[in-house]
């Protein structure tokens, strides 16, 4: 298969499962996002890799803000407390 017929293949799949793939980028940014809090906790990195890992990070909590439940106020306010 070429890169373009995969690419289509993959559009195509996504617009026919859209929650299998929001879940699937929620799984990812999770783990991405995790992975790197892990790796800058224990390193002390400068330059580059410091601002890549920022901008990953970044990127995750993008996705994941983007892609997260929306919960209007009204029902959050209906909701009793736990």
């Amino acid at each position: 298969m070429s890169f373009v017929s995969t690419v289509v293949a993959d559009l195509k799949f996504a617009l026919a499962h859209p929650a299998t793939v929001r879940k699937e980028l929620i799984a990812t940014a999770t783990t991405v996002a995790a992975d790197v809090t892990f790796f800058s906790s224990f390193t002390h990195a400068s330059g580059w890799v410091a601002t890549g890992a920022t901008a990953i990070t970044g990127a995750c909590t993008f996705v994941l803000t983007f892609l997260g439940t929306n919960t209007s106020p009204d029902d959050v306010k209906a909701t009793p407390p736990k």
